[in-house]
């Protein structure tokens, strides 16, 4: 019997091509090793140990140019059966060898890539671990880039409550441990996209699934400029209003609804990082007062009269308003219209926002008379709990526009009543401290704020000659 030779040669010649072109195309051999290794079958019905350390192993060597188009030559479906099988029943890769794979995807991915990744894991923690590597690995802009991608993509049909894109680049922004870094990072979202990762990182079941939250408030609140704390702290204040105005009762007490402790906390943190900056920046925007009367009603409810005070005496720098030689409405309308930055006006209007923002919260959460008083002493003493200290604190806090106050209204504060106006804090909401239309308080150096100082004084001065 004979044998052709030619036609033998002729007919494995494409095979052996075709072997040689994958053999000096590592990408396509990685990507083959891996779809081997993922594919089940009759003999093959699981994805083993041995499968899942092949499928790592065939990265390795490879550029991260390589990598990446590895990565993005897998189907979706590959990739999210690789990181599932991660926890499979048939050989799950240890709490060390996830962690390396993860790890080693974050550090050599694209941005794309590391979007795309991202959303094909099937257990929440995986992707929340990945998710942290990039913040932990990568540089900032790559971080921006990453967290932008996943906060302009839908949440995938697998995601949870607590296990969503905005978690993910919380997670990732989360790990910015400089000011630069965070600056780049956080400048590559959209306003919009910052509010997203904000609002709908998850903070509701009892704080237990707050870590991403928390991480990212924490970061903005040590790392972020005044700009960029005040927008987080307004951004959880609305939406926690939102929330509170849904739940239909007011007030509360923290025990009742627990879910509002993690964002007040994270407010209470941003605010306590600049209290006198976030407060000015928020007086100069006409919905800002707002923001900070509802986080000042949370500290109201929650009875944190002392840390109130504390604040208070941190936003007037403790000095003393200058002047005392005409009364406290023409001081402050002389110096406005002299010098709108004239630092006593300054002190005097950021002061007198602050505490009219605490009164306001009083009056809207219906504080009883007995804690209005408790929160006076406090505004006046700078937070100090006995009545002596009032003294020399209370020759320098601004209550309104311009008001000085003396050791008269110190007591007359905490008798809580005046004969002519009634109640103070009644005065100042009276006064012009009550919202407009539009729900904002009204702006420092418009008219209504100068109306606001005028009755302020009256009432001051009706409780100190009585």
């Amino acid at each position: 019997m004979s044998f052709d030779v030619s036609r033998a040669s002729a007919t494995s010649q494409p095979d052996l091509q075709q072997t040689r072109a994958r053999t000096a195309d590592p990408v396509q051999t990685a990507v083959d090793r891996i779809n081997n290794a993922m594919s089940e079958g009759i003999t093959d019905w699981d994805v083993s140990h041995g499968d899942l350390m092949d499928a790592r192993s065939a990265l390795n060597g490879l550029t991260p140019t390589q990598v990446n188009q590895v990565i993005s030559r897998l189907s979706d479906d590959t990739l999210r059966q690789w990181n599932g099988e991660m926890n499979g029943l048939s050989g799950a890769l240890s709490a060390d060898e996830k962690r390396d794979q993860l790890n080693f995807l974050a550090q050599n991915l694209a941005p794309d890539q590391l979007a795309r990744v991202s959303q094909q894991f099937r257990f929440g923690t995986d992707a929340q671990a990945f998710a942290t590597a990039v913040g932990t690995f990568r540089d900032a802009g790559t971080v921006g880039a990453f967290a932008s991608s996943v906060l302009s993509t839908p949440d995938r049909d697998t995601a949870t409550a607590w296990n969503n894109n905005a978690n993910l680049a919380a997670n990732a922004i989360g790990e910015m441990n400089s000011s630069a870094r965070l600056n780049t990072a956080l400048g590559a979202l959209t306003s919009d996209q910052r509010a997203r990762m904000l609002n709908e990182t998850v903070w509701t079941p009892k704080g237990i699934e707050a870590t991403a939250f928390n991480k990212v408030t924490g970061a903005i609140a040590q790392y972020g400029t005044l700009t960029q704390r005040t927008e987080a702290f307004t951004t959880i204040a609305r939406h926690n209003a939102e929330f509170r105005d849904g739940l239909g009762s007011v007030p509360f007490s923290s025990q009742d609804f627990p879910a509002l402790n993690t964002p007040y906390s994270a407010m209470r943190s941003l605010f306590a990082s600049d209290p006198r900056g976030m407060t000015e920046l928020m007086s100069r925007n006409g919905s800002g007062m707002q923001d900070l009367t509802n986080f000042l009603e949370v500290a109201v409810i929650k009875g944190d009269f002392r840390e109130i005070g504390q604040w208070g005496m941190t936003v007037r720098r403790g000095e003393a308003i200058p002047g005392t030689d005409q009364s406290d409405f023409a001081r402050a309308n002389y110096d406005f219209d002299r010098d709108p930055n004239a630092s006593d006006y300054r002190n005097a209007a950021v002061s007198g926002a602050f505490t009219g923002a605490a009164m306001t919260a009083a009056i809207n959460v219906n504080l009883d008379a007995g804690k209005r008083q408790a929160l006076a002493m406090s505004l006046v003493t700078g937070g100090i709990s006995t009545a002596a200290a009032a003294a020399p604190v209370a020759g320098q806090i601004a209550v309104g526009v311009g008001s000085t106050v003396g050791q008269p209204v110190v007591a007359a504060l905490l008798e809580g009543a005046g004969k002519d106006r009634g109640d103070f804090f009644a005065a100042i909401s009276e006064a012009g401290m009550a919202r407009d239309a539009n729900g904002f308080l009204p702006p420092i150096g418009g008219g209504a704020r100068s109306t606001f100082n005028s009755a302020v004084s009256e009432v001051l001065h009706a409780h100190e000659y009585r």
